[in-house]
């Protein structure tokens, strides 16, 4: 199977012809002229270690900056699709099943920055980065982001003078796509180290194969991508990308007002929407992001233990309420989220709740008296010895949406006859705390969906040794809560997500998948709501900007991205920030 490709330029853009109206004629073409832009983005934080294969650099931010620096084989355009990017890959090809066999044809004329040229052995070098081979350069173990399939591959043999790249198997992996992203130079890892080489921001450490390298950083502050000249693709059509830490998303908002910044996204509420004026030199879109707020009840908990009992409880949510009274002043036809893997828009979408996809105070009585409970005639829901049930939910006190879904879930318990405790913490590493430790009963969290429903499934066999912190309101959460199997989840979801992820034929790994994720709504350890909205704002003088749900992010065509003069567009009676 071959994969068609293209390069990161996806847009032509050297010879613009822009349709604009204007008060005297709105037939007017204007043919502008393309300046190099020096193009702002607002960020909360910068980067700690630019490898994003690591825990400290696994996060959406160092993503966005690293997306423009390490070669990506494969992005994920604004299609949702995976997409091979010629600049570094010519040719990606599944030339075998049994076993299975995929060739990648290297550009001849890609090459690091320094001149080095990008080979097979780079390829090599993450592989083993990954799996755990030899040691680090600090003569420490590696220590990389758990990400299905790279354990699965037997060999990578080099040949045509290295350009050709062959990777076998051992075990059938179906998203062999998502390997080989973020590729890091083997010949700097191997000098300065895999773990911690790539904390120092440099464009002598972080040697680039992509469009742009890091040219400077102020720390805390700033930090300035350039244009790469040994990038073998387009050119960019920017001067500078500059990263500039603005840490609340009201004071991204001024800052896109005033015009200290260019582009802007976060989380999307009211307050922040208010602060967007509909001036001419904004545009503005608010999308359902792949990250989702998502229910999780601890199986070890009192009156949680049996999912029969987790389902008695779950059943009185609805789910569609909480999403009408929270993100629906956003987006109004937001729906309920029905699938543990994927979210509504992704190719592997498949809506299913089982019992939670209707509820109803009859399903909701029923499943109470089945699960043991009582309920009293002034409607007070007790276990069997008489106790009222009484629970204590955590949330994310940074979180607007957790806020607002934790006191609505509130009410609708207690109007069933539950009293729900409110348990708010500072901050998303306090919860991914308290949730790892076990020292919770009903948790409420965000969670961000992978483009490739085997790195979202693989959370249900990795237990809960690690999660990735999220990032609060500011820039999508990176991953969610790893949920462990032996917790009482049903080892039968766990094995069909198994089966799913190795099993080539897409079609047949889709429906494992459902298998898999009706088996966990059965469990009913983790009850998915629904999807957050996401802002994504920008200087409307900024051409070809298309925001993107996958992990590459709204940047993943910066290079693309043109200044036109603000002669170009309708002249208001106030100036930018005037």
């Amino acid at each position: 199977m071959k994969v068609a490709g293209f390069s990161r330029t996806l847009i032509a853009v050297a010879g613009i012809a822009v349709a604009l109206s204007s008060c005297g004629n709105s037939n007017k073409v204007v043919t502008p002229i393309v300046k190099k832009a020096i193009i702002t983005i607002g960020v909360p934080f910068l980067p700690t270690n630019f490898n994003p294969n690591t825990p400290d650099g696994d996060n959406f931010v160092t993503q966005q900056v690293m997306d423009q620096v390490w070669p990506q084989i494969f992005i994920n355009g604004g299609d949702d699709q995976p997409h091979l990017d010629t600049a570094v890959v010519t040719q990606a090809e599944l030339i075998s099943i049994n076993p299975q066999v995929v060739t990648y044809q290297i550009n001849p004329d890609a090459k690091w920055a320094d001149g080095v040229p990008i080979r097979a052995d780079d390829f090599v070098y993450n592989w083993h980065a990954h799996i755990g081979v030899g040691l680090d350069a600090s003569l420490n173990p590696y220590v990389a982001v758990d990400q299905p399939g790279w354990s699965d591959i037997n060999s990578i043999v080099g040949s045509n003078d290295d350009t050709l790249v062959t990777v076998t198997f051992g075990h059938p992996f179906a998203d062999w796509e998502s390997l080989f992203s973020n590729l890091v130079p083997a010949h700097v890892g191997q000098q300065l180290g895999w773990n911690q080489g790539f904390e120092k921001p440099s464009s002598s450490v972080e040697v680039s194969g992509g469009p742009y390298k890091i040219s400077s950083e102020v720390p805390n502050s700033s930090l300035v991508l350039v244009p790469n000249p040994n990038f073998s693709g387009p050119k960019p059509y920017t001067s500078k990308l500059i990263f500039k830490v603005i840490q609340s998303s009201n004071q991204m908002v001024q800052a896109l007002e005033s015009g200290k910044v260019n582009f802007i996204m976060g989380q999307s509420y009211p307050s922040v929407i208010a602060g967007l004026s509909n001036d001419t030199y904004i545009k503005k879109q608010v999308n359902a992001s792949n990250t989702s707020l998502t229910l999780a009840f601890n199986p070890l908990a009192s009156n949680l233990t049996s999912p029969i009992e987790r389902r008695a409880i779950a059943s009185i949510i609805d789910r569609q309420q909480l999403a009408n009274d929270t993100t629906g002043f956003e987006i109004p036809s937001i729906g309920t989220l029905d699938n543990h893997f994927a979210v509504p828009g992704l190719p592997g979408y498949r809506g299913d709740a089982g019992i939670f996809g209707s509820p109803s105070i009859d399903q909701s009585q029923r499943l109470i008296t089945q699960a043991g409970f009582n309920i009293s005639l002034y409607g007070v829901v007790s276990d069997g010895s008489g106790t009222p049930l009484e629970f204590n939910l955590i949330y994310d006190s940074t979180d607007q949406f957790q806020v607002q879904t934790a006191q609505l879930l509130q009410a609708q318990w207690r109007d069933a006859g539950i009293q729900i405790n409110l348990s708010a913490l500072n901050g998303p590493q306090a919860e991914v705390q308290a949730i790892n430790s076990g020292s919770f009963q009903i948790a409420l969290y965000s969670e961000r969906s992978s483009d490739f429903e085997s790195r979202t499934s693989a959370t249900l066999t990795e237990g809960l040794s690690k999660a990735a912190l999220g990032l609060g309101g500011n820039w999508p959460t990176p991953s969610g809560i790893l949920i462990d199997p032996s917790l009482g989840l049903d080892p039968t979801a766990a094995s069909l997500a198994v089966l799913a992820s190795s099993t080539l034929d897409t079609l047949k790994g889709r429906d494992y998948y459902q298998q898999s994720d009706l088996d966990l709504w059965n469990d009913a350890i983790t009850i998915p709501l629904f999807q957050e909205p996401e802002l994504f704002a920008w200087s409307a003088n900024i051409a070809n900007v298309m925001p993107n749900r996958s992990i590459f992010g709204p940047l993943w065509n910066a290079n693309s991205w043109v200044e036109l003069p603000l002669s170009s567009l309708n002249s208001p009676t106030t100036t930018p920030g005037g």
